[in-house]
């Protein structure tokens, strides 16, 4: 979607802010349509334990050329970036988390289909946050073969590709273990619904499939943190969600049911952990009782997660600084946040340090008559953001627009 944009642009211009790092060939071809490329990388964080081995697979040599700006959630992933990257070192910013700055004093609605067909009242249902990034063992293979494609592509050695295998073979004992616990609880008439919330990369059919018949509902509607202010507590594998729940003083139950299993990363060190169903019902019980405090963290963990609570901290606002800093030469928009446009965009990134706007209408279906879904409305709509231009709407997409000062 956003490369479709990109090639859509006449001059060179304006900064590509993306959530990760690109092969070189992408990179290249970005930087010949931009002027500044920047990565915001909130998957290397804290929840990652084995930094040294991830770091040179998310990060790839030739692309260190292209970028401008790599900000990363705290200064221990910066330090690590430069042992690996020494050239990438000066253009790393340690900015915080901007993920659950917005989850924690911006949640979304809460009007979602989850609410509407379910009818879950507050707290009567348990969320599960999955993350294998599978959801068959028949996906097993073609993962394997993709992350293979992937090493070789960027010349790897042996070692990482052995620990890929060893990663994906543990995923698959915890999988199969996960199934089990899941039925296994849902079954249990003191327990209440299990919302089970697949990861954006698995199929929701197969899971519906192998839970059919339990008391287990398959949703990825709404938003997941206002999906679970609604929840009774949220259970995971070593999710960052668990970090999203703890943040909105909901407990956060880590599902560990091996030593294989067993993370020590930021999210289980906040959250109670079971190992079986019966560790589970003891635990669940004391939060139906209220009688449960939140997992004691250590101390680091307490002091570093807390400033997320704190008004005057915004990660967010640290990286519109540094960004407004790189667009000086960029034509000027007025400031106004970009939070209602852009579902994971962080609240404090004003367009002022952009040119160019991407509009996605959320529920285009909800046009029946699709000519309604127009060039007028997206103006009509932009008009909303007082912009003192003209503006020119493309459609990139069925329901994309991008619009552009004339």
């Amino acid at each position: 979607m956003i490369h479709a944009m990109i090639e859509c642009k006449k001059e060179r211009s304006g900064v590509y802010l993306y959530k990760g790092c690109h092969d070189p060939q992408t990179f290249k071809f970005i930087a010949g349509k931009v002027s500044s490329i920047c990565v915001l990388d909130q998957e290397l964080s804290p929840n990652i334990t084995n930094l040294e081995k991830v770091i040179p697979l998310r990060i790839q040599q030739g692309a260190i050329q292209y970028i401008d700006k790599y900000f990363v959630v705290n200064s221990l992933i910066k330090e690590r970036i430069g042992q690996i990257f020494p050239k990438l070192m000066d253009r790393v910013y340690s900015t915080g988390w901007p993920r659950f700055e917005i989850s924690s004093r911006f949640p979304q609605s809460t009007d979602t289909k989850l609410s509407k067909t379910s009818s879950l009242p507050k707290n009567s249902f348990i969320l599960f946050a999955s993350d294998f990034g599978f959801s068959s063992i028949e996906d097993i293979d073609k993962i394997k073969t993709r992350e293979e494609e992937y090493l070789r592509s960027i010349n790897q050695d042996l070692d990482n590709a052995s620990y890929i295998k060893t990663y994906i073979e543990n995923n698959i004992i915890e999988y199969n273990e996960t199934i089990k616990f899941l039925k296994e609880i849902s079954l249990n008439p003191n327990i209440p619904p299990i919302v089970f919330r697949p990861h954006p990369s698995e199929n929701i059919e197969n899971w519906q499939k192998l839970f059919s018949g339990y008391n287990i509902i398959l949703s990825r509607e709404g938003d997941i943190a206002s999906v679970m202010k609604d929840s009774a507590c949220v259970l995971h594998r070593g999710s960052t969600t668990a970090v999203q729940a703890y943040l909105s003083n909901i407990h956060p139950i880590a599902f560990v049911p091996n030593e294989l299993a067993s993370r020590k990363n930021i999210s289980n060190r906040i959250s109670h952990i079971v190992s079986n169903s019966s560790d589970f019902l003891k635990i669940f019980k004391k939060i139906e009782e209220d009688s449960l405090q939140l997992s004691d963290s250590i101390k680091k963990d307490h002091d570093w997660l807390k400033l997320y609570k704190d008004p005057d901290y915004s990660p967010s606002q640290s990286i519109a600084k540094i960004l407004s800093n790189v667009c000086k030469n960029s034509t000027a928009l007025p400031s106004l946040s970009l939070r209602l446009y852009f579902k994971y965009l962080a609240v404090h990134f004003y367009a002022e340090v952009l040119n160019m706007i991407l509009i996605r209408v959320r529920n285009p279906l909800r046009f029946k008559n699709k000519s309604k879904l127009n060039f007028p409305l997206i103006k009509s709509e932009v008009s909303k953001l007082n912009i003192d231009s003209e503006i020119k709407v493309k459609r990139v997409f069925n329901s994309i627009f991008l619009c552009e000062k004339a």
